[in-house]
């Protein structure tokens, strides 16, 4: 594989990746499934305040490229299995860059 096919292999997981990211954020976005995830969570309810600094971090965070470091063992895994179901199968990695967010909201 040459450099220039490479770098597309390379960007094609990256946009896998961050499509895949993207839906989950997005499924938080919604007040049901965030309040669910953060009294599972943290075992208790979530305030309207919260909630709404929550989903705007959420937001900011769809737009912001995806952290490669982060997600550097997945993209790896990728390239060298050639299967994308590999990311269905790595959902803890999207949950754990969240769980951060979360993290935030919990005192």
């Amino acid at each position: 594989m040459n450099s220039v096919t490479s770098t597309l292999f390379t960007n094609n997981i990256i946009n896998l990746i961050g499509g895949v990211r993207k839906d989950i954020i997005e499924e938080f976005l919604h007040d049901d499934q965030l309040s669910t995830y953060y009294k599972a969570q943290f075992k208790k309810e979530i305030s309207d305040v919260k909630k709404k600094f929550l989903k705007r971090e959420l937001t900011e965070l769809l737009v912001t490229p995806i952290d490669l470091v982060h997600y550097s063992k997945l993209i790896k895994e990728i390239k060298q299995t050639n299967m994308a179901s590999i990311v269905k199968q790595n959902n803890s990695i999207f949950y754990q860059e969240l769980l951060t967010v979360f993290n935030k909201y919990v005192i």
